[in-house]
């Protein structure tokens, strides 16, 4: 016997992908369970019903998700259990709200905080405060050092099932193993409108002065599923018309893209993760939120190393791909053109995708999701 309805919320277009292969096991586990949730289209396609659309939401953007959780309206759906995915600051809200309560069973997927580093003790704290005193939590995060801190807290079971978006590219890639000679550039801008209206125009600037010194390199922009087509190509009428626009739903477009290219250029989030491990060398340029960028611009005026911001380097904890900040399209040129110019660059991509999968995609995780979903799924005295 199983739960009546369960609630999936997610954040952004990289949670909706998540929380949707997460709900398509959920309904495999368990087919009469109502699934309702907060996403995006790829979740709306499994689940029973959407609550509201929050693909299009920042990780980043506490204020705007908080908001958007307090117009939800379950109706007539009463969720025994709650899985969240980047989405877990939003339990003190629902909590307040009397839509979370003490019986309630969660389970928590994706990093704890993206800015996470190895002393995260303040954010696994403040986790453990916000879910106190529910029934029962599991939790699956994206970094190991978090991971550690929750398993040794004995408050909820912690799983590691390593990078999701990191064994999805990994398992491509093990059945892609031949790389073929490419004279691409491909541009990834982010996954939301809001990122593609932000760095588009920058990229495509930067891909305009690349393209102009190595004439025979050619520039394509990999779209994201739920951002407008006609948005990506008024940016490239304007700014400069590549030589295609890849359309796609599945991540196999996107990984067929990087895969097949020279070099790409990323705006940073879970595409520069796919990149690494795909063995595409890359440049990682970021409009980062007002306070990350102040951050980052005073710990360089005081001469101190600017912390890593990409996925990449923030879990290996160096600098192996190349990151710039808020740089103008010249800066990221030069550093795209320095990768294309670099003989070792390919071999140190093959090096770093193999390094973050010796960490990141353990043996066994789809066995250990499907427990920590079964035990969600189970209806006490079963």
């Amino acid at each position: 016997m199983s739960l009546d309805t369960i609630a999936v919320i997610s954040v952004g277009p990289t949670g909706d992908a998540r929380a949707s292969r997460i709900a398509s096991h959920i309904h495999d586990l368990s087919p009469t369970t109502t699934i309702v949730g907060a996403g995006g289209s790829q979740l709306g396609r499994v689940a029973h019903h959407l609550l509201c659309d929050t693909s299009q939401l920042s990780v980043w953007d506490s204020t705007g998700l908080t908001a958007q959780v307090r117009g939800i309206t379950l109706g007539n759906y009463r969720p025994q259990a709650w899985v969240f995915v980047d989405s877990w600051r939003v339990v003190p809200v629902l909590r307040s709200m009397g839509l979370l309560a003490n019986g309630h069973r969660v389970a928590c997927f994706g990093a704890l905080d993206r800015e996470s580093r190895r002393d995260c003790s303040p954010i696994v704290a403040e986790f453990l405060e916000a879910v106190a005193g529910l029934a029962h939590v599991w939790v699956s995060t994206d970094y190991d050092w978090e991971h550690a801190l929750l398993a040794a807290s004995g408050q909820c079971d912690a799983f590691w099932l390593g990078h999701w978006a990191a064994q999805g590219a990994h398992d491509w890639q093990l059945s892609h193993l031949e790389r073929h000679s490419s004279n691409r550039l491909v541009l990834l801008p982010g996954g939301r409108a809001a990122e593609v209206e932000a760095s588009l125009p920058v990229f495509l600037a930067a891909a305009r002065i690349v393209c102009a010194a190595q004439p025979r390199l050619m520039a394509a922009v990999c779209t994201a599923p739920d951002v407008d087509p006609h948005l990506y190509a008024r940016l490239t009428a304007m700014h400069f018309p590549v030589a295609e626009l890849i359309h796609g739903t599945g991540a196999s477009t996107r990984y067929r893209a990087m895969h097949d290219s020279a070099v790409a250029l990323v705006c940073s989030g879970t595409a520069a993760l796919e990149a690494a491990m795909l063995g595409t060398p890359m440049v990682v340029a970021y409009d980062a939120p007002p306070h990350i960028r102040q951050r980052y611009v005073a710990r360089r005026a005081l001469g101190q190393v600017p912390e890593l911001l990409s996925l990449p380097n923030v879990i290996l904890g160096s600098s192996h791909v190349p990151e710039l900040l808020a740089e103008p399209a010249p800066q990221i040129a030069l550093a795209v053109l320095g990768i294309l110019r670099d003989a070792s660059a390919a071999g140190r991509a093959i090096e770093v995708a193999n390094r973050l999968a010796a960490q990141l995609c353990p043996a066994g995780a789809e066995r250990r999701l499907v427990a920590l979903l079964t035990g969600l799924l189970k209806v006490e005295g079963d």
